[in-house]
């Protein structure tokens, strides 16, 4: 479980390390770092939750607005 200090304390360390500078691991390291209580596995398996949330959340809209669309063309057919 994440609480809120946390998600800003991997936000801000994802900011500070931005991908390519480092190793990834010693990225994730670094990162963790900045993450009260977690780990650099931790702090890695929440981005990738959060990269997915993101990307289903893109789908969905993507999604409805093709259905909208269709009924729309339906309408005026």
């Amino acid at each position: 479980i994440w609480n809120d200090a946390q998600q800003k304390q991997l936000e801000a360390g994802l900011r500070k390390f931005p991908q390519g500078k480092l190793s990834k691991n010693q990225r994730w390291e670094k990162i963790s770092a900045g993450v009260d209580g977690k780990s650099p596995n931790d702090c890695l398996a929440r981005f990738d939750e959060l990269v997915a949330l993101h990307i289903a959340h893109h789908l969905t809209t993507m999604l409805l607005s093709h259905v909208l669309l269709i009924k729309i063309q339906d309408k005026f057919s």
